[in-house]
């Protein structure tokens, strides 16, 4: 099998991917390798789906904000022909919020005064102000906050599967296959072998496999900065009744949205060894997370939050999928895996929608605030993300 473009990993990364390039005409033909259709250990399910603009660099904010008007008319855009059924990502403009209570206010504001200047809807919250506002949260500890209530967050398994249907329409192929390892001639990357034994031929190859990318760059002698991190989210419910929160993030690592009738969220650990570990800790909720959410809600009788809670535990890269390692697997990584191919119309076809693709994965930041390890915030961590994509 042989195709002009072979993108390796079909989940939300990959199927963007190949929804944006069949949109350009003389893209060649695109197959997708995706080694499970059903996407059980992928990360994209398992997603917090958040769009936000609350970034440190320029470069960020503008991609993230091409995210959002992006998602905002998804179903227009993934609308099927001959088929009336709305594409629904379930898209929830409840506005984003992150909370320094780790000393970190000053670069706090500073990022606000950028993001101001560049025309996001945003705000700079006192604790008196905030607590008027979001009356179930303490303000205890808190310095400041920031405040983009025109963010808000999709499902992204919709999505995906959205991105996926719509590249079929236009042409993409799909196919069931796990991709062993790669093949380079020269300079280029040629063939990827299939666990089968079978190799598939291409021009142009390109790494969509998420946390699994640093594995197969490997093959060709390639290091990618990625590691798997296994972290947990859990969902819980409120007892009693309180205001419509938004997507809260704050420096201490709190993050959660409301979901359905309660909210999903955790604390990452940054001690979790780097690998493969789906097992779900029998006690990180109530002797982490727990204290962690009620440390940040008042006691009264009406915000009482109760455990009522089921467990998800998903793989992220450790400068976090959605957002840094966007980056290294599809603009870093890309160039270096098409050394030699410079001459051919198809990279100049495919590296502008790379970067596309990349605006709109953007949107999905995953970081803390102000500029926590492995933070796609943290002004070093951006830094490094620009250089990938500008050059």
């Amino acid at each position: 099998m042989k195709a002009d473009i072979v993108i390796i990993g079909g989940g939300i990364i990959g199927s963007s991917i190949a929804y944006h390039l069949r949109q350009l005409p003389g893209s060649g033909t695109v197959l997708v390798l995706e080694r499970d259709p059903t996407y059980t250990n992928a990360a994209t399910p398992l997603g917090n789906g958040g769009i936000r603009r609350l970034f440190s660099l320029p470069e960020n904010i503008q991609m993230a904000g091409y995210g959002l008007a992006f998602y905002r008319d998804f179903a227009r855009q993934m609308a099927l022909v001959g088929q009336s059924e709305r594409v629904d990502i379930g898209f929830r403009r409840q506005g984003y919020l992150f909370i320094s209570d780790r000393g970190g206010s000053a670069q706090m504001e500073t990022n606000f005064r950028l993001q101001e200047e560049m025309g996001v809807e945003v705000e700079l919250l006192q604790p008196t102000v905030l607590r008027q506002r979001f009356p179930s949260l303490s303000i205890s500890g808190i310095d400041l906050a920031v405040l983009s209530d025109h963010d808000g967050w999709i499902d992204p398994y919709a999505a995906l599967i959205g991105f996926r249907h719509k590249a079929i329409e236009l042409g993409a192929r799909y196919r069931k296959a796990q991709v062993t390892g790669l093949i380079a001639e020269g300079p280029a990357v040629r063939k990827a072998i299939l666990a089968d034994g079978s190799t598939v031929e291409g021009d142009v190859f390109v790494n969509a496999a998420g946390a699994w990318c640093t594995e197969l760059a490997a093959t060709v002698g390639l290091e990618l900065p990625v590691e798997p991190m296994s972290r947990e989210s859990y969902f819980f419910r409120c007892s009693q009744p309180i205001e419509a929160l938004p997507f809260i993030k704050t420096e201490s690592d709190l993050a959660f949205r409301p979901e359905g009738g309660g909210y999903v969220g955790g604390v990452p650990d940054w001690d979790e060894p780097s690998g493969w570990n789906f097992n779900v800790s029998p006690s990180r909720f109530e002797e982490v997370v727990w204290p962690a959410r009620a440390a940040g809600v008042d006691t009264t009788p009406a915000a009482y939050w109760t455990i009522r809670l089921f467990w998800a535990r998903g793989l992220e890269a450790l400068r976090t999928f959605f957002s840094l390692t966007v980056f290294q697997v599809t603009v870093s990584c890309m160039p270096r895996l098409w050394v030699g191919a410079w001459q051919s119309s198809l990279f100049r076809v495919v590296m502008p929608v790379l970067i596309l693709v990349v605006s709109v994965m953007n949107a999905f930041g995953q970081g803390g605030p102000t500029g926590k390890k492995a933070s796609s915030d943290n002004p070093k961590a951006d830094s490094v993300a620009s250089a990938h994509l500008l050059g």
